[in-house]
């Protein structure tokens, strides 16, 4: 019960007691929390138990989190009008294999007033991880080399990829899925007489998520290959080819500039140059016959990025491209032009103008069907 009075400030003087006002304070609503969880689930149900006293009201709005151990939020479903108080946890939140969660919630009842937050019991998440795979390796007779990988799952998504720098940083070799249990593959793109290894992991698919094995690592190998290598970005060791480069245009490193006049008698300006930007070139191939011109046809006009690899004895010493440097490119003109009849073509010549690319995410799809590569000598660049 309330009521209340005034007193004057210049007089003193107390005013009467006002009406009196009953009020009934609101009591918050009450929740318990519990959650159900099972093996190879990943979307875990939290389910609130409402309690509230106050005539007349319902649940009229609720939220819900996954916690991990320490505290961290690894999920929050905000603000959710309605009465319900029942939600799955998404499959793609951040789980970690074995690990334990808290679910957590709160409820609004009718008039505004928040339960506070309440937890849950504690409860795991786990699934079957694939097994990490095998990954042998062997220099390739045909050039590049041999990647043998044991261990796989029939169906499940495979990406093999190769390291320069023993496992600092990893570059696509190949993404598909596993047709039986062994995968024999040739990676063309190997680092002229330098240590490389190369990784593979496998996915699983559970809940509609890809989740990953450990990554397979095989022992160093030490390759040879004294050749150009042209290869699809999505997928190097499927589309790929081997090219001569006949010629090779200036190769530049674009930078914005900024010109800035000098104060005073001097006359000069001073030329600031910018971040460097990709890089740019061109460069003629030459294929061995028609079939081989029909394929770099299809590969440099297909628009997907492409990885080319220099050859390591290359000389171009107006180059910005270091020999044997693996590079991916994007090329920017046909390389096929109309001109007069009376000027010589030879059909065998590629010209390429190209400009350095982002290498694309893997899973990216690509436009161009894989190239078969029937065994053939080496082709090696002439000086």
């Amino acid at each position: 019960m309330w009521t209340a009075r005034t007193v004057e400030a210049l007089d003193g003087l107390v005013s009467g007691w006002a009406p009196e006002r009953t009020v009934t304070p609101v009591t918050p609503p009450g929740l318990a929390v519990t959650v159900t969880a099972a093996h190879n689930d990943l979307s875990p149900t939290i389910t609130g138990t409402p309690a509230i006293t106050r005539p007349g009201s319902v649940v009229v709005a609720s939220q819900w989190q996954a916690r991990d151990t320490t505290g961290v939020v690894v999920w929050d479903s905000g603000v959710q009008g309605g009465s319900g108080v029942s939600q799955d946890v998404p499959p793609g939140t951040p789980w970690d294999n074995g690990a334990q969660y808290t679910g957590w919630g709160r409820i609004q009842q009718t008039g505004g007033a928040w339960s506070p937050w309440v937890s849950s019991a504690p409860f795991v998440v786990s699934w079957d991880a694939p097994a990490t795979p095998v990954v042998t390796v062997a220099t390739d007779p045909e050039g590049g080399a041999l990647v043998d990988v044991t261990g796989l799952v029939p169906g499940a998504a495979v990406v093999v990829e190769s390291s320069r720098d023993d496992g600092l940083t990893w570059d696509l070799v190949h993404a598909g899925v596993a047709a039986e249990s062994t995968m024999r593959l040739r990676d063309p793109l190997v680092a002229h007489l330098e240590p490389m290894r190369w990784s593979v992991t496998q996915y699983t698919v559970v809940d509609g998520v890809r989740l990953p094995s450990e990554r397979g690592v095989s022992d160093v190998l030490v390759p040879s290959s004294r050749v150009s290598i042209l290869a699809s970005a999505h997928d190097p060791a499927t589309t790929w080819q081997r090219v001569h480069i006949s010629q090779a245009g200036d190769t530049v490193w674009p930078r914005a500039t900024a010109v800035h006049h000098l104060l005073g008698p001097d006359p000069y300006a001073l030329v600031l140059r910018g971040p460097e930007r990709a890089r740019r070139g061109s460069m003629v191939l030459t294929a061995r016959d028609a079939q081989a011109r029909a394929l770099l046809h299809d590969l440099l006009q297909c628009g997907d990025p492409l990885v080319m690899q220099w050859c390591p004895e290359d000389d171009w010493h107006h180059q910005s491209v270091r020999p044997g440097e693996r590079v991916t490119i994007q090329a920017t003109s046909p390389h096929s032009e109309a001109r007069l009849a009376h000027i010589p073509w030879q059909p065998r010549h590629v010209p390429v103008e190209w400009v350095e690319a982002p290498t694309p995410e893997i899973g990216a799809a690509p436009t161009l069907a894989p190239v078969t590569h029937p065994p053939s000598p080496p082709l090696v660049p002439t000086p």
